[in-house]
């Protein structure tokens, strides 16, 4: 989904918001009659995540819940819907950043949020969350939602003020994606509550101590658990030590040091039982010089914030509001996924009057994808380099023959079949003595080890192996090292490495070049295989 204004079943994707290890954010349009239209955000997730059937049916499960609250401070779900098999949330679209954006901009342009304003977002955010934890099903009985991941990211101000707690229900079924992967989900810990990670149940005084990590954030400019590594933060956060938060920062009033004190008490019998008695205990401090701070100033804060990108967005919205259908760049039958099969080689044959796959003819029709085979022993191999990867895959089929049915997108008649034969034949040979000669192209396994037998002789020790799979949170476009070795961007969905240590390092990239870092270290094992490989999700906030 790269090319933009785009068909998505009813609705128009104008452009992509942002993307993650669990789902891409769509700007969108849905139109109706009499010129009715109306901007609203699409989260889909991730095609391969759809294969994940316990996965979907949580994520179902809590988006349906979700989809029942109704409150002035949640982005509303509209629809869960599935479109060409990806799984899709319709929810409110809002104008305006989150609290991790919103804390990066005012430290860049040097100024400090009022506490009277950061005691109005808490306490809004914790009437939603009060909302949440207190609905009942339909015959009274409590459903108990909790958040389970309350953080920055996840609290928004529009433009016009409004605070809007986002993903609810959603989180649950992320958290049971990272669990199962075995992984890391870095960022995230700095906010999870003491008997989250001691790995007891959790419940809304889980959200509350979130929530209150959050406020000491926007106090301090710094997260209230920070350490080195991710062992170190969690261990922080088991056994919360934290000093008052005015002798942290000396202008931080002394009033939030016993309202930061209960909502982070380690024990939760000994927090707010409630988010309201949260939300009532940080009004009193929205008061300044006798006015009571909300929406109106909230508004004016961002307006200074985001002057450019309130003027961009209300040029951009202009342009939107005439799109309509025929307007979209590509029709939604023309999408097709490909395997990426020696492109090169395709293009180079084009010249001698074979059009090239994924290339349109003078009708707007797309050639098909000949497939390149020979038989080796009984069995016809078929070699594939995977989009965004240099390894090449070796996947046996069935059939131990090249029919003509396997060149039946070919053209230029007999001279076009034969530059293709010559090029598979060619191209076979010097792969197969590739795989015989050089260890890195055999099926992405490093090359064995030297050791010295009993006997003196030198022999080939095949070191053990171990996968992994790498994905980043919070930034478009990342490279991915493994090792201090470029392998690709991110996603990276498999990746054979020695068992042992690996470190890991993400860059990110953008217009100007490269971003933000993130290096981290984590130990792979021979019970990582392809089948249950260490899966990773690093976060560059």
């Amino acid at each position: 989904m790269d090319r933009f204004p785009q068909r998505f079943g009813k609705y128009i994707l104008l452009d992509r918001i942002a993307s993650g290890g669990m789902a891409e954010v769509f700007r969108a349009k849905v139109m109706g009659a009499e010129d009715f239209h109306r901007l609203i955000a699409i989260k889909c997730i991730l095609p391969h995540l759809v294969e994940d059937e316990e996965f979907c049916r949580m994520f179902i499960d809590e988006a349906k819940l979700a989809s029942t609250l109704s409150h002035a401070n949640i982005s509303q779900i509209y629809e869960l819907g599935d479109h060409a098999g990806r799984l899709y949330i319709g929810m409110e679209l809002i104008s305006g950043f989150n609290l991790r954006e919103i804390t990066r901009r005012i430290q860049k342009v040097g100024l400090r949020m009022p506490d009277s304003l950061v005691a109005y977002i808490i306490s809004k955010a914790a009437e939603a969350l009060d909302y949440a934890h207190q609905m009942k099903s339909l015959d009274g009985a409590p459903i108990n939602i909790v958040h389970r991941d309350v953080s920055p990211q996840n609290i928004l101000v529009s433009f016009d003020g409004a605070v809007k707690l986002v993903d609810f229900g959603i989180a649950k079924a992320e958290q049971r994606l990272t669990e199962t992967q075995s992984g890391v989900l870095k960022g995230k810990f700095s906010y999870m509550a003491p008997e989250q990670v001691r790995g007891k149940p959790v419940d809304n005084r889980s959200d509350i101590f979130a929530l209150g990590c959050v406020l000491w954030e926007l106090l301090v400019g710094k997260k209230a658990f920070q350490g080195e590594t991710d062992l170190e933060i969690l261990e922080k956060v088991r056994n919360p030590r934290l000093k008052p938060v005015h002798q942290v920062d000396p202008m931080v009033s002394e009033v939030f040091t016993p309202i930061l004190e209960k909502a982070l008490a380690a024990n939760p019998s000994k927090r707010y039982q409630r988010a309201h008695e949260f939300a009532e205990a940080l009004q009193p401090l929205m008061i300044d010089q006798k006015v009571i701070v909300g929406s109106r100033v909230a508004s004016e804060f961002m307006n200074h914030l985001f002057a450019d990108e309130i003027s961009k967005l209300q040029e951009l919205y202009q342009k939107y509001s005439s799109l309509g259908p025929e307007d979209c760049d590509v029709a939604e039958s023309q999408h097709k996924e490909h395997t990426k099969v020696f492109a090169s080689f395709f293009e180079e044959a084009g010249q001698g009057g074979m059009r090239a796959p994924f290339q349109p003819d003078s009708s707007g029709k797309y050639s098909d994808l000949p497939s390149l085979s020979s038989a080796v022993g009984s069995k016809k191999v078929v070699l594939r380099q995977g989009t965004g990867s240099s390894q090449i895959k070796i996947e046996p089929t069935d059939s131990g023959s090249i029919s003509l049915s396997d060149l039946k997108s070919v053209r230029g008649g007999p001279i076009g079949l034969l530059r293709v034969l010559i090029g598979a034949i060619v191209l076979l040979t010097g792969c197969m003595l590739a795989l015989h000669y050089v260890p890195t192209f055999q099926s992405e396994k490093p090359a064995p080890a030297v050791s010295k037998s009993a006997d003196g002789t030198l022999e080939m020790r095949p070191l053990e192996t171990g996968y992994l799979a790498i994905n980043a949170l919070g930034a478009k476009e990342v490279k991915v090292y493994v090792n201090g070795q470029y392998v690709g961007m991110a996603p990276v969905r498999e990746y054979a490495v020695p068992v042992g240590p690996v470190k890991i390092k993400l860059v990110e990239q953008t217009d100007t070049g490269s971003g933000r870092e993130e290096e981290t270290e984590v130990l792979v094992t021979k019970r990582h295989t392809q089948s249950s490989m260490l899966k990773l999700t690093i976060d560059l906030e």
